[in-house]
């Protein structure tokens, strides 16, 4: 208590006085009965010898189990409960109180000692699918963490852990009991990204057959929501507020209800919570249905998109992004066009903000959707003005669509979903795998195909680049390609396409060029500096170029798995760069993002093995070992100086500049590298203040103070932005 602690970076320097002490309360069983219970305490900053004053133990009512100085580490003890029941940790610091429930079941615990044995048994047993291991290992650790949080519904608890035993000793059997497993569970794969187990809720419908191909619904959560509960919204069966339905979490206990069969499977990702479906939210919906073609048998050509609040924003964002993965899509009450956002829409912006927000516009993709009919429903007292914008766009386009606006607000969720209506106006469409038509714009190299064809060379990465290209009826023998604005190269597959026999006219319209292919081949098209188009080994970029995976703006790393490094070499910037590092690997600061990446010091031996991956590193060459690596391959076009730093030619001097940039990584061309670094460590701080939406590189100073996560600079002036070009030189 009373611990002073000075924050860097706070203008006037001041002091705060803190309540700094953490705690956390552990408890594990160790065998029927007998408990381990740790109590582990922290300072976040520097270490405070005694920082909390006399403690006690106590178990039951009377019962003391220990008291003393508790310093900062771990402290545990072993404690014998005999009785079924709720037992009180307790610990006092002085004013400070915590206090935690055990619920022990000898019972209970057996069971889960006793699955968590089959559990490592089955590690690395070839016969059973890792999908199925990692399911079972969530729901254990699920089942676990609800018994240590003693919830009250104790007798739906007990189902849930004899299940997971059950499923645990089918495994050990030979059998994937999981696979049998009929109604709402849970299923899990780990995630590449932070090594976690990443959750999503399926329902699996009594009449499904293995025999049979089924339709597949995705349906993605509100903001805060989670996935169960969204599976009993996108099935019909919301809470329900005329009977007084009791909300919190015996929604998806006692009171889920049983839900119906609508001839489909359901899988809704949790998607790190609160990603709003950008990056790595979005690589876990593609993971899922991923996941559920394996496990399940899932008709490629019957997988739905749909989601609500949002959901909504990422059906608009992922359904326009991978048009070939879906056959129709559901938004609820989401944004599709961040155009209309209010601090986008009212305030001036910078030439390449522009740029960065029509990449992040859904409606920018909504030629896409020729193939994915899409009805959006959007209640008239919430403001439908993002319903409209994609609605028009379709619109304008001739693309199938509806648009319900009901006189509802946000909430039209149960009069959407409700007796099935909009799985049903869903499953009237199927996706066409191989359509005679294709139209395909992307603005990023993390969206390239659709269906039979694929756009590998963006000529101009600031822009959006179209390919149109169709069947010539009749007789088949011919291809006309439309559109190729903004692009040096791409991709046709005429393998699985039904054309006449023999050669294959290919009609570049743009250039006014013929070729002639075999019908059945993928043909890959160039064009050269002088404007001519060819047929070339590969539509792919010169080595060094931008390309699919290593082409920036500075937040694509959020699509791959990346490791923080933090630079301790410099003890005055240690702490700065620490703060930070923390921060991000949140992610940026966002709100509840479901993730943590790896964290490491400059100096551990693991930094080094990761520098040839995607790397993101704080501080500047005087502290981050890893950083002056980087530098000293010259293949960046920066230095830094005492008071500078120098980009190209051009030196950046005053007080605390910084620079946060994107750059291939020189021990890995495939890979990142991300600089957050200043002059000094405010410099590095102030990193803080920049936006959201950032470009490939740059440069500021303290005039970036005055506001803080932003998604655009709104008045604040930078010191140098820009775009690398196309072979990641600096521009002119």
């Amino acid at each position: 208590n009373g611990v002073e602690l000075e924050l860097p970076g706070l203008k006037d320097g001041g002091r705060l006085n803190a309540m700094a002490a953490s705690v956390k309360i552990g408890v594990h069983s160790v065998s029927p009965g007998d408990y381990r219970f740790q109590v582990e305490t922290s300072f976040e900053g520097s270490h405070v010898p005694n920082a909390f004053p006399e403690f006690k133990l106590s178990q039951g009512r009377k019962k003391l189990i220990g008291e003393g100085r508790l310093k900062p580490g771990k402290q545990s003890f072993t404690s014998t409960l005999e009785k079924t029941g709720r037992y009180k940790l307790k610990l006092r610091a002085k004013d400070q109180k915590w206090e935690h429930v055990v619920l022990h079941n000898g019972g209970w615990n057996q069971k889960i000692i006793e699955t968590q044995t089959l559990l490592n048994q089955l590690r690395g047993n070839s016969e059973i699918t890792p999908a199925a291991i990692e399911t079972l290992e969530y729901n254990l650790q699920r089942n676990k963490r609800l018994l240590f949080e003693a919830i009250p519904e104790t007798k739906w608890l007990g189902r849930q852990i004899t299940r997971t035993l059950h499923w645990a000793k089918s495994m050990a059997d030979g059998h994937d009991a999981i696979s049998q497993q009929r109604g709402d569970f849970y299923r899990a794969y780990r995630s590449s990204f932070d090594g976690n187990l990443q959750h999503y809720s399926v329902h699996i419908p009594p009449s499904y057959d293995r025999r049979k191909r089924q339709a597949l619904v995705i349906g993605l959560h509100g903001i805060g929501s989670g996935t169960h509960y969204t599976l009993r919204r996108v099935l019909g069966k919301d809470r329900d507020y005329e009977n007084k339905e009791i909300g919190g979490k015996a929604l998806i206990r006692t009171n889920m209800p049983r839900l119906p069969d609508y001839g489909v499977i359901t899988a809704c990702p949790w998607s790190y919570h609160n990603s709003a479906y950008w990056f790595y939210g979005e690589m876990d919906i593609l993971r899922i249905i991923e996941e559920m073609k394996a496990a399940y048998r899932i008709d490629p050509n019957r997988v739905y998109l749909t989601g609500l609040s949002l959901g909504g924003l990422g059906t608009y964002h992922v359904g326009h992004h991978y048009p070939d993965q879906f056959a129709a899509l559901g938004p609820l009450g989401g944004f599709s066009s961040i155009k209309l956002y209010r601090q986008i829409g009212q305030h001036p912006k910078k030439w390449w903000e522009k740029v960065l927000i029509e990449q992040r516009d859904a409606t920018t993709y909504a030629e896409n959707g020729r193939h994915t009919p899409m009805k959006v429903v959007h209640g008239a007292q919430d403001g439908p003005r993002h319903a409209r914008a994609m609605t028009k766009r379709y619109e304008a386009l001739g693309y199938k669509h509806e648009l319900d606006i009901p006189e509802l607000g946000h909430d039209v969720w149960q009069y959407s979903y409700g007796r099935g209506a909009l799985i049903r106006w869903m499953k009237k469409y199927k996706r066409p795998e191989f359509p005679d038509r294709v139209t395909f714009k992307t603005h990023s190299y993390r969206y390239t195909k659709a269906y039979w064809t694929q756009i590998n060379w963006i000529n101009n990465y600031q822009q959006a680049a179209i390919l149109d290209v169709q069947v010539a009826k009749p007789g088949r023998h011919r291809i006309q390609v439309n559109k190729l604005d903004n692009i040096r190269g791409f991709t046709l597959d005429l393998t699985q396409l039904k054309l006449a026999d023999g050669d294959i006219d290919i009609h570049l319209a743009p250039a006014k060029k013929s070729f002639a292919v075999a019908s059945a081949t993928r043909v890959h098209f160039q064009k050269n500096n002088n404007g001519h188009w060819s047929i070339a080994p590969s539509s792919s970029p010169p080595r060094g170029y931008k390309h699919a995976g290593v082409s920036g703006p500075l937040d694509d790393i959020m699509f791959a798995p990346h490791t923080f490094i933090i630079g301790t070499q410099d003890p005055e910037q240690r702490s700065v760069n620490t703060l930070l590092a923390h921060e991000d690997a949140g992610y940026l600061r966002h709100r509840n993002h479901d993730i943590f990446f790896p964290l490491l010091l400059d100096s551990s031996p693991a930094a080094d093995k990761a520098l040839k991956g995607n790397i993101v590193l704080y501080g500047n060459p005087s502290s981050n070992r890893l950083l002056k690596k980087v530098l000293a391959t010259g293949k960046l076009p920066i230095r830094f100086e005492r008071d500078a730093i120098i980009v190209g030619k051009k030196r950046y001097s005053g007080k605390d500049v910084g620079i946060k940039m994107i750059f291939p990584n020189p021990f890995n061309p495939n890979s990142y590298v991300v600089i957050v670094a200043g002059t000094t460590w405010r410099g590095t701080l102030l990193s803080r203040h920049l936006p959201r939406h950032l470009p490939d590189i740059v440069v500021y100073d303290q005039q970036i103070d005055s506001r803080y996560l932003e998604r655009i600079l709104i008045d604040r002036p930078v010191l140098y932005a820009d775009f690398f070009t196309q072979d990641w030189k600096l521009p002119n």
